[in-house]
């Protein structure tokens, strides 16, 4: 490892947190001038990895965007279809350890192909947070636009780091591209499809386009959906989203007017707060 790259790997092992935030900054600013052979950022990756996946503070989430800054800057690295072949085998493995399966996920950081997407995907709803972390990883790289209704839980994951790095996937892409995968993921007949679509438009900031889909959905056929969509308009100050709760004040499910009543009020009370505010 170069000088320089040890030295950054030595501080963010160090006690001082101090020293280690200074050793992550200086990784968010990171030049492919630095990296001589990418063999030698094999342990920083493996340092970063330590941090985000035991820690959950501003350390965790610097780690995971000096993880995405040397991925971005990296050479291409060589593809080997028999490690990949592998990785593969291991995933597939219902008996595999916690820590083999880890691996496998790391090489597929590097060595998978689009097609393996669906298989990684199987690992984000998995009850330990380390390895939906790691496929996520292989998501940051790998996954396209397309692979969104994937994505969408772990938008909500209660697990911060894995939630902050879905979000980090998530700007990878432009937001057009986002709202014309949410539209037809909204209008699917799978109800866990519309499920994901609901997920992903809370993620998001409000905007015309997120506000419009989210009113589509206050007309879905599905009471829980619905009540989730009626309660994320809380967040889109709107006449017609104002208009739209209020007629849902009055529909025949007690839930959904309860839902309704309550995103309205929250609505005025942003409304209130943001006047109270005003120089």
């Amino acid at each position: 490892m170069g000088i320089f790259l040890e030295k950054l790997d030595q501080d963010l092992q160090a006690p001082d947190q101090e020293l280690k935030t200074l050793a992550l900054l200086k990784i968010l600013r990171l030049e492919s001038t630095f990296i001589e052979d990418s063999e030698y950022v094999d342990q920083l990756i493996q340092t970063l990895r330590r941090v985000f996946y035991h820690q959950d503070d501003q350390s965790a989430r610097l780690s995971i965007l000096g993880m995405v800054r040397l991925e971005g800057i990296l050479p291409e690295q060589p593809q080997s279809e028999e490690r990949r072949e592998e990785a593969l085998t291991v995933l597939r493995d219902p008996k595999a350890s916690t820590q083999a399966t880890l691996k496998a996920l790391w090489t597929l950081v590097v060595q998978a192909k689009p097609e393996d997407i669906f298989l990684c995907a199987s690992f984000l709803n998995n009850s330990e947070p380390k390895l939906r972390l790691a496929a996520l990883e292989v998501f940051f790289v790998k996954a396209s636009i397309d692979d969104l209704n994937h994505l969408a839980p772990s938008l909500a994951d209660p697990f911060p780091s894995a939630k902050f790095l879905a979000n980090q996937i998530l700007l990878r892409f432009d937001s057009r591209q986002i709202t014309r995968v949410l539209g037809v993921m909204k209008d699917s007949n799978q109800l866990e499809i519309r499920q994901n679509a609901l997920l992903a438009l809370q993620s998001l900031d409000p905007d015309p386009q997120i506000t419009k889909m989210l009113l589509e959905l206050t007309y879905d056929p599905a009471p829980g959906l619905k009540i989730n969509a009626i309660l994320a308009l809380s967040k889109h100050p709107k006449e017609d989203v104002s208009k739209r709760l209020g007629e849902l004040q009055n529909d025949l499910h007690i839930e959904v007017c309860e839902a309704a009543t309550k995103a309205l009020e929250n609505l005025r009370k942003e409304e209130l707060d943001s006047l109270l505010i005003m120089p």
